[in-house]
């Protein structure tokens, strides 16, 4: 207990050292006439605007859904591992490490292909890498007893492809809101957060089996394909930007 506190007050004293350090030596880059006010009425009206966006809102699911899909066996790893697939303590690398691959794999690939093909273009490439592997899994689990390593197999491709849509989901959605992208970006987080708390509550529900475990991340990555669907297919129907409140609150 007297180690956990430790840690605790040296972490806050590292963040406050952090939190000056960056004040003082890291100037602001945007211009003076770009910057928007901080003001609770501006931030209230553009924080509502952004979080009650449709298309926002489905960009968001679609990253907060393909992260389940994985985070699902993340969660209920334990069971997982030591009950179904008879894994020793030590051997939590049956997991983790395929995930861990897939997600460095597909990090690998988006940055080789930044600049080369369109967000829209890798988004697909992705998904077909999700689907396939949620496919093969269930197909597998309906047929055959757990086993290693089949069952953890898919989760490489996965793991690959959720990471490799995820730079790509966040562009388009911070797209829509080009001159708001940290408030968009915190509410993207938000919803994130949120779905990983859900997440937790879904979890040991559905960890009784390995098939029922692989059907709730299908359903979880078709879930964030519709959304992905959503966005894509609705338009450009969302403002970017409310000029007439910003001038009105900045003077």
């Amino acid at each position: 207990m007297v180690w956990l506190e430790s840690s605790i007050f040296i972490y806050r004293c590292f963040s406050s050292l952090l939190w000056f350090a960056c004040r003082a030596i890291l100037p602001e880059t945007l211009a003076k006439e770009k910057r928007q006010p901080l003001h609770p009425i501006y931030l209230g009206k553009t924080y509502w605007h952004v979080a009650t966006s449709p298309r926002f809102v489905a960009a968001s699911l679609a990253l907060t859904f393909n992260f389940t899909g994985i985070f699902i066996y993340i969660t209920s790893a334990p069971v997982y591992l030591m009950q179904h697939l008879h894994v020793p303590e030590t051997g939590f690398i049956w997991l983790f490490g395929p995930v861990t691959a897939g997600s460095a794999t597909g990090a690998w690939i988006s940055g080789k292909s930044a600049g080369k093909i369109t967000p829209y273009k890798t988004l697909r490439i992705a998904y077909t890498f999700m689907a396939s592997a949620a496919l093969v899994c269930v197909s597998y689990h309906f047929f055959f007893k757990p086993a290693l390593p089949w069952s953890v197999i898919p989760l490489y491709f996965y793991a690959c492809g959720m990471s490799l849509a995820f730079p790509s989901l966040t562009i388009v959605a911070l797209d829509l809101y080009p001159k708001q992208r940290g408030l968009a970006a915190s509410c993207q987080s938000f919803i994130s957060t949120s779905g990983a708390a859900i997440n937790a509550v879904v979890a040991p529900l559905v960890w009784g089996s390995v098939l029922s475990l692989s059907f709730t991340a299908a359903l979880a990555m078709l879930a964030g394909l519709c959304s992905f669907i959503i966005f894509a297919t609705t338009g450009k129907k969302t403002p970017t930007h409310n000029e007439s409140t910003f001038e009105a609150l900045s003077h």
